[in-house]
């Protein structure tokens, strides 16, 4: 049983205690009224002393409500170093004309696959030890950072609505802000847009959680285009974002895909109506270009896969996996994957081992599968499941990473490696590992984590065990939002803080290289 439900019955028996043992007071007579009234009286008056002193903050990835003293985001806000704004709203600055040469251009690196393989972090961080270059408020959002030519690019809530802003990577000083329009909350989930912008040259996709999609120019944040996915999906109107919310309970949270001349996005539409699965749009314009399947949306993003030798976009939907043909989003194959999008979600990235087989993952107590393709014809995509496990990598907010023949992922907040080959676990580290839902990056032979309460954990990606070299604590509150590094800089931030962390590297000398050719 997932960790959630365990603390949803333990809060259910917990009221139902309370409850009981009220009624047994009411009920007694043999205790005088007097003596009855006088204990009533006491959770009462200390639910009303709590209300006044706490206030509700947010659920954890268990389900486990958490709160904090009234009055304390006050006071973290007014104490901390407030962002130097350079354009508050929407006015172009002129862009710097010297930056770093490091990038992270979307969602789980320049590749999409979460392991960077031109990183060597160094282990030293006893002698050598992280530091935080600057830690500042950032609006709601479960968005990450994307970051190119010195800028790091996130999506948060601002006056009521979704924007897409774009910081100074080395002060954190905002250079420019973009509104979309609309905002996204759940109470479970939270409120802010939840996808991670692309980048591309000198321009920048995003998508708002109520699918709102826009092309920004990179340095400036002017805008380029802008379409709603809602509108061309049918939904107009006042109730457009309620009724898709029926279906996509937490708002959408697909990180726009880059591929040729496309931007390729999940669709969706209404809960009554069949929907399609992916959508691609022209880049340079925004205009439609096709449609593709018919299922309903996940809160997993499109990838590019070479299945076969065979290239393809994959994408994991509500209740299925399907492969498209890029050039007109045909379904080439179709896999059921269980999910609802308004409840035991797909929430983790399928990821390609090499071109025979897929690994699906998700929590909920989905587990694992681990797809064959070794037997596809010229004329179809045979598919087998090589081996499946619904104890193993349990990625419930994150994802699996793939490296050398193993598998690292958070499965139910504790680390875990898997073989590929075979699905054997190797290890699961319930004492050093026990991090949370937090987020995972394989760089190069290490393990970079952002831990749900908001440490930055370094380990050693090994099949062995996992031995951790390091943590240094960054952000309080809830931290399930995706990690990004570029360079020797770590990115991190949830729905109130954003942070950059400086870590050693092996060699640092290429950090002070001048901006590549094609951002001259």
């Amino acid at each position: 049983m997932d960790h959630q439900y365990g603390n949803i019955l333990w809060m259910f028996f917990v009221l139902l205690a309370i409850a009981c043992g009220v009624l047994w007071l009411v009920l007694n007579k043999s205790i005088a009224i007097r003596f009855r009234l006088a204990i009533l009286s006491l959770p009462i008056f200390g639910l009303i002393f709590f209300v006044w002193k706490y206030e509700f903050r947010s659920f954890s990835g268990e389900l486990v409500p958490r709160f904090r003293l009234r009055g304390e985001a006050a006071l973290a806000l007014k104490a901390a170093p407030a962002p130097k704004i350079d354009n508050f709203l929407n006015e172009p600055i002129e862009a710097p004309q010297s930056r770093v040469n490091a990038s992270f251009r979307q969602f789980l690196g320049n590749d999409r696959t979460g392991y960077i393989s031109n990183i060597e972090l160094s282990e030293q961080w006893d002698t050598e030890p992280p530091t935080i270059r600057w830690k500042q408020p950032i609006g709601l959002g479960w968005s990450g950072f994307a970051i190119d030519v010195g800028l790091a690019v996130t999506m948060e809530e601002y006056e009521e609505q979704d924007s897409l802003v774009a910081f100074d990577w080395d002060d954190g000083s905002l250079r420019w802000r973009r509104l979309l329009g609309r905002k996204h909350y759940e109470v479970l989930g939270g409120g802010g847009p939840c996808s991670t912008p692309s980048i591309e040259g000198d321009r920048v996709y995003a998508q708002s959680s109520t699918g709102i999609v826009c092309c920004c120019n990179l340095m400036t944040g002017e805008l380029l285009w802008k379409i709603d996915l809602l509108e061309k999906a049918g939904l107009i109107g006042a109730d457009a974002v309620s009724i898709a919310e029926t279906a996509v309970k937490w708002g959408r949270s697909g990180s726009p895909l880059l591929y040729k001349d496309l931007v390729v996005l999940p669709f969706g539409g209404a809960p009554d109506k069949s929907p399609a699965g992916l959508i691609a749009l022209d880049r340079s314009t925004g205009e439609e270009r096709w449609r593709g399947g018919e299922a309903q949306i996940s809160y997993a993003s499109p990838t590019v896969m070479s299945i076969q030798g065979v290239e393809q976009i994959v994408i994991v939907n509500e209740s299925s996996v399907t492969g498209h043909d890029p050039a007109n989003g045909s379904v080439m194959w179709s896999y059921d994957w269980p999910g609802q999008s308004n409840a035991a979600a797909n929430v983790s990235q399928a990821v390609s081992i090499d071109p025979f087989l897929v690994l699906l993952s998700k929590g909920y107590g989905g587990g694992t599968s681990m797809l064959d393709f070794t037997h596809t014809t010229k004329k179809a995509f045979v598919i087998s499941p090589k081996w499946k496990n619904h104890t193993l990598l349990k990625t419930k907010f994150t994802n699996a990473v793939y490296r050398d023949r193993f598998l690292y992922a958070l499965s139910d907040g504790i680390l875990e490696c898997v073989r590929a080959e075979d699905g054997k676990r190797m290890w699961k580290d319930a004492r050093d590992g026990r991090l949370g839902h937090g987020q995972l990056l394989v760089v190069g032979r290490h393990l970079l984590v952002g831990s749900e309460d908001g440490r930055c954990v370094l380990g050693r990606a090994t099949p062995d065990s996992f031995h951790k070299l390091g943590e240094i604590p960054v952000l309080t509150g809830v931290s399930w939002n995706a990690i990004a590094i570029a360079g020797n800089r770590v990115f991190m931030r949830n729905g109130e803080q954003a942070a950059c962390v400086e870590v050693p590297l092996v060699d640092a000398s290429p950090l002070a290289d001048k901006l590549a050719e094609r951002h001259q």
